[in-house]
């Protein structure tokens, strides 16, 4: 049995995905595979972070390039009648992703629970 772990630019975008699922496909053997983050997303999500604790009100660029980096993912790899199933999934999920992120600076908490709600209410997959 072989572990494998993509991460980082390995993963950065469709046609990076597209060779790490040549690389899955070569192999014979029983394999575990580990997907992380697609490239850069971590730094946004820390950047994201870093601008609410700081007051800054414009981490939302960061929320709309996530968002968009990840649809082209899904928009080029997933087949157009399973989006919806993924979709909804990414609608499930925003709000713990965002309340986990937010947790990290729990003495900014009061500040941040406005902001947040209103993030959560604006952010449309």
């Amino acid at each position: 049995m072989k572990v494998l772990k993509f991460g980082g630019t390995s993963v950065a975008d469709s046609k990076s995905i597209d060779s790490v699922l040549e690389i899955i496909k070569k192999n014979d053997c029983s394999l575990t595979v580990t997907v992380s983050a697609l490239g850069g997303i971590t730094n946004m999500l820390s950047n994201m972070i870093k601008k609410a604790a700081e007051g800054k009100r414009n981490y939302k660029s960061e929320i709309s390039l996530i968002k968009k980096r990840h649809l082209e993912v899904i928009e080029a790899k997933i087949p157009i009648k399973k989006q919806d199933k993924i979709f909804s999934f990414l609608k499930l999920i925003k709000s713990t992703i965002l309340l986990a992120i937010f947790s990290s600076i729990r003495k900014f908490w009061p500040y941040f629970f406005f902001n947040l709600t209103y993030m959560l209410n604006t952010m449309h997959y």
